[in-house]
This record gives structure tokens, C-alpha cells and sequence, in this order.
């Protein structure tokens, strides 16, 4: 079956990338309306990569819609824009078959919130984008998300902030009922301006949820921040009895900073998860520094090495 990219990469389409919501270079030759362009049919047994210019002289402006909001690329999302595209159409997969509009897809605010175009995301919103549309999927349990949700996933914390002052409610439910605060687990940054505007952590699933989540991170910040908001170190009950709890995630995960942080904070090194005994499940994974700091934390010895003494 042969590949299109609809958003091919700046370099294999020849042309350069707006970056991550810059303004993007000039264009550098006009478009010739009055002759439109038949695009060539894709390569059979291989990927094709149609320049951005081809395809808006083409006349397809959805795809062309697709490429230049991929890029980031402000001059040309506003030009389609006074060529009437829809803001809010909705962005899929494969553009080969028809110019019918799209059931499956997310909007280009989503796409924006997603990638971290902060400057594309507001010139959207400008125009009138609605960011309580949500991304809708073929498969229903994966629908539902908001730009708020994409943001808040990637960290983008301008953009939330830009979403949240459009009047998105901050706790706002997407795929399975999720909040955005719910996808911070490794973002403290981002979980701090949401909870600023009145985030309920409660409806993100509680502090000790997030942390079992923050646990397979370097995030020793935010781990420390939901132990005070309240979280159990042993993590969820289903899960402790189980063995599985945070310092199990963050051993077999190789988090060493935060293997050492909940060691240090009385994370039980002793848990036994059915799968095996933790020290050996660090080493099975490659982890011998961790596995050697569960050691030495059952022998009660120290975990950080006395600093050296600069005068000796």
C-alpha cells in the first residue's frame, strides 16, 4: 500500500519549518490559481512526499491545512485561513481518497497544544478556533480529549495557560473521563498552574494515583509535592498488596534520583512483588546501581557516600 505523508518532515518536502510557532521564511514563488496542479500519483511500493506548494496549488487546501499547521508554520496557516478553511476542521490520517470532510481526526488548536506551537495556538484562537472541541477517534474509548488535555500531556504550560484564559474549564473531562491535571504526573510546572486555577486533584485521581504515576520519572519535585498534598509512599492499595508500588516502578524503570528519593523518604525496600524479588528485578532490568541501593537500604546502611573531605 502506498504512504503519503501529509505533514512530511521540512527537509523531505523541501521547504523550511515555521519552528515551533515561528512566523516561518516568505514564500518563494507564488502560486499559480488560474492553472491548477495535478499532483502526481504516489509511489506504489514506496512513501511520497508532495511539497506544500503543490498541494495548496493543487487546490487541496485541507491537506495543505494539515502540512502547514504540522510545521507550525504561522503565514501559511494564516493564508489558508483567508482562503476560508474552517479552523476547526478536523485533521486525519489519509487524504488520498476524497475532499469529503473528516469524522475521525483532532482540530489544529489540538494538533498546536500537542507539538507546542504556542504562537500558531493563540493566532488560532484569534481566528476563532473553539477549544472545547474534542479529538473524536474510529475507536470511541480513545476520544474525547481537548487541546487542554494535549497541552497539559506534553507540558506545554504557555499553552494551557492560553487555553484556561479562553475560558476552557480547568477541569475539564477528556479520554476515559480524564482531567488534564490527571496528565501532569511528571510536570510540576504545568500541574502548579493548574491547580493555581482551581484544578481538582480529587477528580485526577488523588495524590496517591499521581504519584504512583510520577514514580516512573525523574520528578523527585513532584513526588515530594503530592507526599505533602497527602500521597501514600506505598502507593494504591490494589497495587501495594500486589507489591507493585511506587518504588517498584521507579526501580524496574531505572529512575535511580527517585529510587533514592523515596528510599530516603521510607519507601518500604522490602516489598515483594509477585514477579520477583525487587533487587533481582532491578538487576534483570540492567539496573545494578539500583539494585545495590535496595541492598543497602535493607542492611540499613546509608544510601548517600559521606561527601569527601576537601582537606584531606
Amino acid at each position: 500500500m502506498p504512504v503519503l505523508l501529509l505533514a512530511a518532515t521540512a527537509l523531505a518536502c523541501g521547504e523550511p519549518s515555521g519552528g515551533a510557532g515561528g512566523e516561518g521564511p516568505k514564500e518563494s514563488a507564488a502560486v499559480d490559481e488560474a492553472a491548477p496542479l495535478t499532483l502526481p500519483e504516489p509511489d506504489p511500493h514506496g512513501v511520497t512526499f508532495y511539497p506544500w506548494q503543490d498541494v495548496y496549488a493543487a487546490g487541496r487546501l485541507d491537506w495543505a491545512w494539515a502540512i502547514a499547521v504540522d510545521h507550525g508554520n504561522l503565514e501559511r496557516v494564516e493564508r489558508l485561513l483567508a482562503d476560508g478553511v474552517d479552523p476547526d476542521v478536523l485533521i486525519s490520517g489519509d487524504y488520498r481518497a476524497s475532499e469529503a470532510p473528516r469524522l475521525h481526526g483532532q482540530t489544529a488548536l489540538m494538533e498546536a497544544a500537542w507539538l507546542g506551537y504556542e504562537e500558531l495556538a493563540r493566532l488560532l484562537l484569534q481566528a476563532g478556533a473553539d477549544p472545547l472541541v474534542r479529538e473524536v477517534s474510529e475507536q470511541e474509548h480513545f476520544s474525547g480529549d481537548t487541546a487542554l488535555h494535549k497541552a497539559a500531556t506534553q507540558g506545554h504550560a504557555g499553552i494551557v495557560r492560553l487555553l484556561l484564559e479562553a475560558g476552557v474549564p480547568v477541569d475539564i473531562e477528556g479520554q476515559g473521563g480524564s482531567t488534564a491535571l490527571s496528565r501532569t504526573a511528571d510536570d510540576l510546572e504545568t500541574f502548579r498552574l493548574l491547580t493555581e486555577h482551581g484544578a481538582d486533584l480529587e477528580k485526577a485521581g488523588g495524590a496517591t494515583r499521581m504519584l504512583d504515576s510520577t514514580a516512573s520519572s525523574r520528578s523527585t519535585e513532584m513526588a515530594a509535592l503530592l507526599l505533602s498534598l497527602g500521597a501514600d509512599i506505598e502507593g494504591l492499595p490494589g497495587k501495594r498488596q500486589h507489591g507493585y508500588t511506587p518504588l517498584w516502578a521507579a526501580a524496574v524503570g531505572g529512575y535511580e534520583e527517585m529510587v533514592l528519593f523515596l528510599l530516603e523518604q521510607g519507601a518500604d525496600a522490602r516489598v515483594k512483588p509477585y514477579s520477583g524479588d525487587l533487587v533481582d528485578l532491578a538487576r534483570e532490568a540492567g539496573h545494578e546501581s539500583i539494585a545495590a541501593l535496595i541492598e543497602r537500604a535493607r542492611a540499613g546502611k546509608l544510601l548517600r557516600r559521606p561527601a569527601e573531605d576537601p582537606a584531606q
